[in-house]
């Protein structure tokens, strides 16, 4: 399944909102992150190994 045609920001937007009142995911990021396994934030870059290697790929593939 391609990422970026299932989870486009509409999509990830509706997630967000119906997990809303049990403050799961706070943003979209807190879904990218949990979808793509690393860090999509510039700031938490450093936080995981080869994070830059995965958020460029994954900005590459139209994923962020």
């Amino acid at each position: 399944m391609d990422l970026s045609r299932a989870y486009n920001e509409a999509s990830l937007q509706s997630i967000v909102d119906t997990f809303k009142e049990t403050k799961i995911f706070k943003d979209s990021s807190d879904l990218k992150r949990l979808l793509l396994c690393h860090h999509v934030d510039s700031k938490d870059i450093d936080k995981r190994p080869l994070n830059k290697l995965v958020k460029d790929i994954s900005e590459e593939l139209g994923l962020l």
